[in-house]
């Protein structure tokens, strides 16, 4: 009752600002907010933000179906397509970002999943779908490094889940920012084990820096990522086609990261953050006018 209450007032609220001339953009990052205990009053709350937006904004056409399902619009004359700006320039110089892309990495069949540690990304299950046979058997080793959010119960269960794998390691507290690029280039390269997504900050993150990427094969990941490295999408309802990109990833030459490195910056810079403001500030303006 509480949580209806709070979206009634919130949605009262945006209905005044708009009485008075106001004008409002929503930007529909994913299909559900990362935790979610109220599910049907935040789907209540995007059906009525959805009428009430002047501008509706999605990182990528993957997305613009979603948001027709979740919001009932009529049509698609309110939605535009955003893309989630990349982080040139964020974490480190993007000179230094491109004169490091494609380097050798000093743990070259070490995979990260990087990031807040949540629920949804399904950690306890990839540690059974890439079991400590598949991993020793090709000296593949994972990182886990982020820290736990909102639960100490899901760190625990990860602890206790790679108490007797030597190669999973996990560092459950968050990064410096100042050593995210540097620590993130260390690896072979970034997993994304998690699927039920239509954007995600840490593929775009390592798009940024020119670190492949493992990521579910899936509308929004094929549209983010250059054709050239697809080969490191997978298969989400697949356990071996996992292994297939995992494995492919550890036996990459220096040749090819260096390629997949020059295509993710370039796609990157047409993501700039300078770029998007700009994009954005014209949305502004189309409905100023």
């Amino acid at each position: 009752m509480q949580a209806a209450e709070v979206r009634r007032n919130y949605i009262k609220r945006l209905q005044a600002y708009r009485d008075v001339g106001g004008k409002i953009v929503w930007t529909f990052h994913n299909l559900i907010p990362h935790e979610c205990n109220f599910r049907q009053t935040v789907r209540r709350l995007r059906k009525e933000l959805g009428q009430l937006s002047d501008l509706v904004l999605v990182h990528n056409v993957a997305s613009i179906a979603e948001i027709l399902n979740q919001t009932e619009l009529a049509d698609t004359s309110r939605i535009r397509v955003l893309p989630h700006p990349a982080y040139l320039d964020v974490y480190e110089p993007a000179e230094k970002t491109i004169s490091l892309a494609g380097s050798t990495p000093a743990l070259p069949r070490t995979l990260v999943c990087f990031g807040m540690v949540r629920e949804y990304k399904n950690l306890p299950k990839l540690f059974d779908k890439l079991p400590h046979d598949f991993m020793h058997a090709n000296t593949l080793a994972l990182h886990v490094m982020g820290q736990p959010i909102r639960t100490a119960s899901l760190g625990d269960q990860l602890l206790t889940l790679a108490q007797n794998r030597e190669e999973i390691q996990l560092f459950l507290t968050s990064t410096p920012q100042n050593k995210v690029a540097d620590t993130l280039r260390s690896y072979a390269g970034v997993l994304l084990p998690y699927h039920r997504i239509l954007a995600s900050g840490v593929a775009v993150l390592a798009l940024s820096l020119g670190i492949p990427v493992i990521a579910p094969r899936i509308p929004a990941m094929e549209e983010l990522f250059p054709s050239c490295a697809h080969s490191l999408l997978y298969n989400p309802n697949s356990d071996k086609d996992l292994r297939r990109a995992v494995l492919h990833l550890g036996e990459m030459t220096t040749e090819t990261r260096r390629h997949i490195a020059k295509a993710y910056l370039s796609r990157a810079y047409s993501q700039h953050p300078q770029l998007i403001s700009c994009s954005l500030g014209s949305l502004y303006d189309e409905i100023l006018t």
